[in-house]
């Protein structure tokens, strides 16, 4: 996750030996998350810390502050202990030793895509490519009107013009951006598969929001400059 310009809160890297319990996984980290990556596995039971963990999360999720991802690593959802049914009635992954994380990774940050775009309330991409908001550069939005005419199952064609119109808007804003996530995204898709890769709808839907918040930062570090 941290490749998509995501904070983490992880216990091995942020905790000590000695560590009071309540300050390192209540008050300094689990509460303060608003997303919480579950591993699931055999050993789920015969872990009294994960479980103590488990029930505060589950508190957390009950009263609206947390988002569960759940995943099964190699173990039946029917084998979960009796005290953890309630994942059941979530959306989860099952994943093993030869699934990989990368589509996981691509399910978690198109929630949290999502959110960032329903919270700062991101204009759409038909918005953005009419012409009516006039803070985006012509090219940007001529490369998003192209992108709204093509074929929809072209996904491959679709993701390269969303970099393309991501690349167009750093010309004109060379500065890093207020928010990583959307730079680490497009560098993610690049780098690591020069935009050749099998691809779903679920990558497009991630790379449409990332272009999104980009442009929103942008509009609001422009007028930040101008106030």
């Amino acid at each position: 996750m941290k490749r998509y310009g995501i904070t983490t809160w992880y216990d091995r890297e942020q905790s000590l030996l000695g560590d009071d319990y309540a300050d390192t996984f209540y008050r300094g980290g689990i509460c303060q998350c608003r997303y919480s990556v579950v591993i699931l596995s055999e050993d789920t039971r015969k872990s009294p810390c994960q479980l103590k963990e488990l029930q505060i999360i589950e508190e957390l999720h009950d009263r609206g502050l947390m988002t569960v991802f759940p995943l099964l690593y190699e173990i039946d959802a029917d084998k979960l202990p009796d005290r953890l049914i309630w994942m059941r009635k979530l959306i989860f992954r099952e994943v093993s030793r030869s699934s990989g994380t990368r589509e996981v990774c691509n399910h978690i940050a198109c929630r949290l895509a999502e959110d960032i775009v329903d919270e700062c309330s991101c204009p759409s991409l038909n918005e953005l490519s009419s012409g009516t908001i006039d803070t985006v550069p012509p090219a940007t939005a001529a490369i998003i009107d192209a992108y709204l005419e093509m074929d929809p199952g072209n996904i491959n064609g679709r993701i390269s013009m969303l970099y393309a119109a991501f690349l167009s808007l750093m010309v004109n804003k060379p500065d890093k951006l207020s928010h990583a996530f959307p730079s680490k995204l497009f560098g993610r898709l690049f780098n690591e598969t020069k935009l050749n890769l099998e691809m779903d709808y679920r990558e497009t839907w991630l790379a449409e929001n990332a272009l999104r918040i980009a442009i929103l930062q942008t509009m609001r570090s422009n007028q930040h400059r101008q106030g």
